[in-house]
């Protein structure tokens, strides 16, 4: 992990800490695309997992 990241997570939040492993990886690798859709993808799943997932934008305005 890198090396400021000291936060303890709990089980079921343990994906952080595997895609910001891979989004440093990418980064180390000159690879920046990869690396913003690994933060896109991160930010993603971690707001699933906060509020559920609601569907797509027009499911969830019908």
């Amino acid at each position: 992990m890198v090396h400021w990241f000291e936060i303890e997570l709990k089980p079921e939040d343990k994906f952080v800490e595997e895609f910001l492993n891979e989004i440093y990886v990418a980064l180390q690798n000159n690879l920046p695309r990869l690396a913003t859709m690994g933060v896109r993808a991160l930010l993603e799943k971690i707001m699933i997992s906060k509020v559920g997932d609601q569907g797509t934008f027009w499911e969830a305005h019908r």
